[in-house]
């Protein structure tokens, strides 16, 4: 089988990553924990279906510096794809709702399937952004973080993914977001999300070496 272990790669054509996005599942490995994930690169909802680099950033970042806080804690994950990042979080001993667009959850859910097993808590639920009829099904539970990667690359989900952010938690709450910074009018997500919600950049030191020079960063939030 052909593993393709925890190098990162960054997008760029001359590396020809589409190779790598038509591979049906490439694993990887965080600390002990082997997770393979199955992908698809058929046209329809392909950004769901595909891995992308910030997911594996963060997973990178939560595997060597803080791998013991999901312990018994209550996580979401917002734009959950192809589930690396709540995968991982349910190894580590978090009690996970992953979520995502409703025709993304059948490739989701057979991810979860194949990488954890009934000791895990781990749900696949389907939540889109900014409708209340989908947020009022998680706000009767309190969650102690919310992770997101790759959220924010088009505009109309700006002011959506902030409600369903504000909707969602509480001044307890850590919401851990990794971004790769392409368009110079993400901005205006940034300054939507920061009359809301206190932002600290986690320092470009702890990511992984293949992106610390890149566009790519992890942020800490909390509720103002």
């Amino acid at each position: 089988e052909n593993e393709v272990n925890m190098q990162l790669m960054i997008w760029d054509p001359s590396v020809h990553h589409c190779d790598i996005w038509n591979q049906p599942h490439r694993d990887f490995y965080f600390g002990d924990h082997h997770i393979r994930i199955l992908q698809n690169n058929d046209e329809d909802h392909r950004i769901g279906h595909l891995i992308w680099d910030a997911s594996f950033v963060l997973s990178d970042y939560i595997t060597n510096n803080i791998p013991t806080i999901f312990n018994n804690k209550n996580i979401l994950e917002l734009g959950s794809g192809t589930g690396v990042v709540g995968i991982l979080a349910s190894l580590l001993g978090g009690n996970v709702t992953l979520t995502d667009m409703n025709e993304i959850l059948p490739q989701l859910s057979k991810n979860v399937e194949l990488n954890t097993d009934n000791s895990h808590n781990i749900q696949v639920k389907e939540l889109k952004w900014g409708i209340e009829e989908h947020i009022s099904r998680f706000e009767d539970k309190k969650y102690d973080y919310i992770l997101l990667s790759d959220c924010c690359y088009l505009p109309c989900t700006y002011t959506p993914l902030v409600y369903t952010l504000r909707k969602l938690s509480d001044t307890t709450t850590n919401i851990i977001m990794c971004n790769n910074r392409r368009y110079d009018r993400e901005q205006c997500f940034y300054d939507e999300l920061s009359q809301y919600f206190y932002m600290e950049e986690v320092s470009k030191a702890l990511l992984h070496p293949s992106f610390r020079d890149t566009k790519y960063k992890i942020w800490k939030i909390n509720k103002l």
